[in-house]
């Protein structure tokens, strides 16, 4: 009798074990839907929604000491890096803090925006200047990206490379903005840019 009740002791701290090790697994696998984080973007980049999120990355304005990450709980567990800020020059290059023109802040993500893979969500911010532009990143080329939002009747303000409606001065609405990423041509990058 007490071989059966160590036996089955043994196959219960197994079964508590596997159950243990599965559980962590199977929320790292969980599908985040950034699509609802994101959705008031396609209302003239309404990013009222995201802003605490966006102002929490903004280094500090006297020692440009990095930002944080502020997403809703919900999305925590979607959260794959720590924030990374690098600061460039008036010129673009890579710069010192002291000598810094703007910064790009980032961390990277899991999860789906329209069934897309996204994959980093960032800012492009001015030191002293008016550069102000969130953004995200998606895991697929923009030709596929523009086609599936296109499907999705989301109102495309300005594509690189395409016409663009723009008033008497040459500047375009406010709103989503698609670029194929500059660092790796399989991604896009959806922008909000407020820079003024």
């Amino acid at each position: 009798m007490l071989s059966s009740i160590i036996g089955n002791g043994r196959a219960f701290c197994i079964t508590l074990l596997v159950l243990c090790v599965a559980s962590p697994a199977s929320a790292a696998n969980k599908s985040y839907d950034w699509t609802p984080f994101f959705k008031s973007w396609e209302n003239a980049c309404d990013f009222e929604p995201q802003e605490v999120l966006f102002t929490s990355m903004i280094p500090d304005a006297d020692t440009l000491s990095s930002g944080s990450i502020a997403v809703p709980k919900e999305y925590a567990f979607a959260v794959d890096s720590e924030l990374k800020t690098i600061f460039y020059d008036d010129e673009g290059e890579l710069s010192s803090k002291s000598n810094a023109n703007y910064f790009d802040a980032s961390f990277d993500i899991v999860g789906k925006y329209y069934d897309i893979p996204i994959v980093k969500i960032g800012f492009i911010g001015g030191v002293g200047n008016g550069i102000y532009s969130p953004y995200f990143v998606l895991d697929k080329n923009i030709v596929d990206v523009r086609k599936i939002l296109r499907k999705k009747n989301i109102d495309i303000t300005y594509e690189s490379s395409d016409f663009h409606d723009s008033d008497m001065y040459g500047n375009s609405d406010i709103g989503i903005e698609v670029y194929a990423n500059s660092e790796n041509p399989d991604r896009t990058n959806i922008i909000c840019d407020f820079s003024n």
